[in-house]
């Protein structure tokens, strides 16, 4: 029985346009008139696999097949203990994980932890990839096992049981794992966490939350440049430094690895390494520096490969073995046959099916994927987020608003034809507002040659522009009915830093009614972390500005609603990380993400690029849903989905009066405007 078609799957195709792989589409439609495989004329097509449809399709779809244990043999096996409720508690059932005092983990986290511990255990090779969707706690429960190994080292050590060996000290097991034996010297080394530089603080807040009377130490070696092997390195003389966790930036280290004086020479025993895919080119400094770092337990945090490449999975998981030297492990499950599967699915030497079978059992046994979606014995989730309400805001620019901004394209072309960053650059602080164009920067005000940004505009002539419009209609829904109990609070994300002074100025200037705060990089740690506390905790309606390279990534902003996106990001996963600060574990409330888009402007671009990316994920999805869709069938219930679009607009417009059509991307119809409600 032939299963509906997926409505994501069609809306994605009404946003991209048709589908152009014709000849692909006439061979499979032939085949079916044929009453032969339509699935075997799609595989056959070279183009299916040359553009890279095929890297994503394998990839997303081995979620579902990576539920490896139950939660109920992980509670079991690492002697895990639901905890009482308390208030601010992130989910209904909290457990607490043996040497870990002050930490309270989710099922799925506790999952994750024994998925990577029982491996050691088991004499694998002591790797893994936690390739996990945005928002589910990678963070905590990478540190949660970092953690839990230290503590059972140190227990068996002092001859103590533990649960992970059934209740069994070392002492008593017929074959003892290397942890315990011939690698015992390894995990007795001090840890390190490298993160991008932008993410060091929240790391460095984790890890104080998790670590009190565990025993560890942390030492913050990204502005401690002096640190080297002689002070840092664990001998039998100084069996302290064995207790320290490291955490230092992917730039930092990259800075030292090779200098003598510094981290040359330095060796760990498990790191954690945050945002993994930072690493993803072979001819890097940054690759090149986690190829040759001594750290034999690694334990890697990135995207879904959705949000990458399998290309990019690749390139990890060849610094992720780059210590591994059991030859059956790289045969087997290694980079090299990684690679391999994917070279002969390009040049057509298996099929798609086959690729994919072929690439789960190979990352099988090292990677962790969207445990969001497993379930308990029961069939209950082991974790649930809100599901997020997203609106596509459409706005125009007045007549005058646009000629200005033609004028000044015009004049940047002939004045600045070469410089192709600034002109960009200040096209999108044009298209926010015109006072912002060569005066968004204050260099009068510079000190110690730091950039300082314009903090005030003239409020009786200035350059609203329709995002800012719009913005001042939203303030009103802001300020309006509440749920659950708590004022509604907004994240403001802002490209630029100009442009986020800009708004932080509008609103203050405005809108006094609204709590605005300025999250800026010229604030010390101390000071963004009072910032933040002061969001989380006003009981009023308040606003957060800040732009995506200090707050895209990171960042829980839970106590927020609604997050704006002014102009859209040019990477599309950008933008995804952005609107996660909000849609993740510990939201209470229905998360919802207006995207704004002024048309005629920079976000035309930007959604050039996002479709490109749509489309790409649109062939994804008809590769692998698990059924089989013809062309005709896909084009059908497009038509039909516009049709019903269309529908919608015109009793819309019938009931408020509103005339004229605003368009279905791709498909020469309308759709409905976006609404406030």
């Amino acid at each position: 029985m032939q299963l509906p078609i997926p409505p994501a799957l069609i809306d994605s195709l009404i946003q991209n346009g048709p589908d152009r792989s014709s000849q692909r589409h006439i061979r499979e439609n032939l085949a079916l008139e044929a009453g032969e495989d339509a699935g075997a004329a799609m595989d056959v097509d070279p183009t299916t696999v040359s553009d890279g449809a095929l890297l994503g399709l394998c990839c997303d779809h081995l979620n579902n097949d990576f539920e490896h244990q139950c939660f109920e043999e992980a509670v079991r096996m690492l002697g895990a203990q639901l905890l009482t409720p308390v208030d601010g508690d992130i989910g209904s059932r909290m457990l607490r994980i043996p040497g870990i005092p002050s930490g309270r983990f989710l099922p799925h986290q506790v999952w994750g932890v024994w998925f990577i511990v029982e491996r050691i255990l088991a004499d694998r090779p002591p790797v893994a990839l936690i390739a996990d969707d945005m928002g589910l706690g990678k963070t905590h429960y990478a540190l949660a096992t970092l953690l839990y190994l230290k503590y059972i080292i140190k227990e068996a050590a002092a001859g103590r049981p533990l649960q992970c060996l059934g209740g069994r000290s070392v002492g008593q097991l017929e074959v003892v794992p290397r942890i315990f034996g011939t690698d015992s010297e390894v995990y007795k080394r001090p840890c390190i966490i490298i993160v991008p530089a932008n993410l060091v603080h929240a790391w460095e807040r984790a890890v104080g939350s998790l670590i009190p009377h565990t025993g560890l130490q942390l030492i913050n070696l990204h502005g401690r440049r002096a640190l080297g092997r002689d002070s840092l390195n664990y001998t039998s003389d100084n069996p302290e430094r064995g207790e320290s966790i490291h955490l230092i930036s992917y730039s930092a280290y990259r800075a030292r690895y090779n200098d003598p004086a510094r981290l040359e020479g330095c060796n760990w025993g498990i790191g954690i390494f945050d945002e993994s895919h930072t690493a993803k080119s072979r001819t890097s400094q940054t690759f090149d520096a986690l190829m040759k770092i001594d750290v034999p337990c690694r334990i890697q945090l990135t995207g879904t490969p959705m949000h990458h490449t399998v290309g990019d999975w690749v390139v990890q998981s060849e610094w992720l073995f780059s210590q591994v030297t059991d030859q059956n492990e790289l045969d087997n499950h290694g980079p090299r046959q990684l690679d391999s599967v994917i070279a002969r699915a390009k040049r057509g030497h298996i099929t798609l099916e086959e690729a994919y079978a072929q690439i789960r059992d190979i990352a099988w046994p090292w990677t962790i994927r969207r445990w969001g979606e497993s379930k308990d014995a029961n069939g209950q989730p082991l974790v649930g987020i809100p599901e997020l309400v997203q609106h596509d805001v459409r706005l125009q620019y007045t007549n005058a608003e646009a000629n200005v901004i033609d004028e000044w394209i015009q004049d940047a072309r002939g004045d600045r034809w070469n410089a192709v960053q600034t002109v960009l650059h200040e096209w999108r602080l044009a298209c926010l507002s015109m006072d912002l164009p060569d005066n968004d920067v204050s260099s009068d005000e510079s000190v110690d040659g730091r950039v300082t940004y314009r903090q005030d505009w003239d409020s009786d002539n200035f350059h609203g522009g329709p995002a800012l419009r719009w913005l001042s209609t939203f303030i009103s829904r802001l300020c309006g009915s509440i749920e659950g109990g708590a004022p509604n609070k907004v994240v403001i994300f802002a490209p630029l830093p100009g442009q986020a002074s800009y708004i932080n100025w509008y609103l203050r200037t405005f809108h006094v009614n609204i709590h605005t705060i300025l999250y800026h990089s010229g604030l010390v740690s101390r000071n963004r972390d009072a910032l933040l506390q002061e969001f989380s905790t006003i009981h009023a309606p308040a606003a957060l500005i800040l732009t995506p390279a200090l707050g895209g990534t990171g960042l829980n902003l839970v106590s927020a609603n609604h997050v704006v996106i002014m102009q859209k990001f040019w990477n599309l996963n950008e933008q995804r990380q952005a609107v996660a600060r909000i849609h993740r574990i510990g939201q209470a409330r229905t998360p919802e993400a207006w995207i704004l888009h002024c048309e005629g402007g920079v976000d035309d671009r930007a959604e050039e690029l996002h479709q490109s990316r749509g489309k790409f994920e649109a062939r994804i999805m008809h590769g692998l849903i698990g059924q089989r869709f013809s062309y005709m069938q896909l084009m059908d219930a497009r038509a039909t989905r516009v049709h019903e679009l269309e529908e919608a607009q015109s009793s819309q417009q019938a009931s408020t009066g509103v005339t004229g059509p605003s368009r279905i991307p791709g498909s020469g119809g309308s759709v409905p405007g976006p609404s406030m409600s």
